[in-house]
């Protein structure tokens, strides 16, 4: 067993993995092995680059071994959260932006305090309330996905019913054409700019294929990269993190 690093969270991502309902995921090998063939390893945990040409025999060009970890190997999660200050001193205390609630003002009750929001890729080990063991890992195309996998996925078809995950339909806009999200929804799910881009709501599948060009941009789901899929349960979960200094009372809010 070895504890990799660290892979930084979507705030949508969190509860999906907490209630168990995400145990998938799907990051981009890198460097893309164009031109080639890849044979998968028996182990699992990774692949060997080779190319045929007639007349020839088959060359290897080398392994690559997944980087993320292999089967046994265990994984931190860092969050968007909240940092407690005092002026420009933290105190420790943090607060976890994808268990906030909608209405959660963030301000602490005490003068002089107050809460920074920090991203996820500055979260410290220490920090850090998810922890989760490699089951399987193996390659294969992104296309490659089945709906099942995409439920894995935490993907919910009811979710794209009402729009992408974590989004306000209303404020927010397209990646790919600048119109708003509310217009890739139920029965008008062509992105509106030209591109032609089109998903199916009502799948799993669909919504993954959805948040997968949100989040990598335009054609990267109809490039169909390889990609790592890791396969994961959790096995750490703490509820909150304990002070790491004694605060003044009623500092929290």
């Amino acid at each position: 067993m070895n504890i990799r690093a660290s892979w930084p969270l979507k705030d949508w991502e969190v509860p999906r993995i907490l209630d168990g309902t995400k145990t998938q995921a799907r990051l981009l090998v890198k460097p893309q092995p164009e031109g080639a063939r890849v044979i998968a390893l028996p182990d699992g945990w990774g692949f060997d680059v080779v190319t045929d040409r007639p007349g020839q025999p088959t060359r290897t060009h080398g392994t690559i071994r997944c980087p993320h970890g292999k089967p046994g190997d265990r994984l931190w999660g860092r969050e968007n959260y909240l940092q407690l200050m005092h002026g420009p001193v933290t105190a420790g205390d943090v607060k976890y932006c994808a268990s906030l609630p909608p209405s959660e003002s963030g301000q602490p009750k005490n003068p002089g305090w107050w809460w920074r929001k920090r991203p996820s890729i500055h979260m410290p080990h220490w920090h850090s309330r998810i922890t989760l063991e490699i089951n399987s890992v193996r390659v294969e195309r992104l296309q490659d996905i089945t709906e099942a996998d995409a439920v894995a996925e935490g993907i919910q078809p009811a979710d794209y019913a009402r729009g992408p995950i974590g989004i306000n339909l209303e404020a927010s806009c397209c990646n790919n054409c600048g119109q708003p999200r509310r217009n890739h929804i139920g029965n008008a799910q062509v992105c509106f700019g030209g591109w032609g881009t089109a998903w199916d709501g009502e799948t799993a599948k669909g919504g993954y294929a959805y948040q997968w060009e949100q989040t990598h941009g335009l054609g990267a789901w109809s490039a169909n990269p390889w990609v790592w899929v890791l396969e994961f349960w959790l096995i750490g979960h703490c509820a909150a993190v304990a002070p790491r200094s004694s605060l003044m009372p009623g500092a929290l809010p």
